[in-house]
């Protein structure tokens, strides 16, 4: 599973718990974000000589993807803001899946 879609996936069963603890959500540009973040945790992860052109690139490439996903869509109605808090704090790809879990 892409690993995006597994932060996608970890948003949607946690959406359950985040109803019932009527917490409060992230908004449409706390989870551009997010996107930003994760894209940019992985190329460094898998790339770390990348330059900036190459993060770039996989950040639009990884919100191209995002957009297409009918979970991303409703991240705002989904993710808490302390999940988005724990995600953004993140410095490894697996530290913010963790936020999710």
């Amino acid at each position: 599973m892409h690993a995006l879609t597994r932060v996608i996936a970890w948003v949607c069963l946690a959406a359950p718990l985040a109803l019932v603890a009527c917490r409060r959500t992230a908004s449409p540009a706390e989870c551009e974000a997010l996107v930003d973040h994760f894209a940019e945790l992985v190329v460094r992860e898998k790339l770390p000589d990348a330059g900036a052109e190459i993060v770039a690139a996989e950040r639009a490439r990884q919100r191209d993807e995002a957009r297409k996903d009918e979970g991303f869509r409703a991240c705002p109605e989904q993710m808490t803001r302390a999940q988005h808090a724990c995600a953004m704090s993140a410095t490894t790809s697996d530290a913010l899946l963790a936020c999710f879990e």
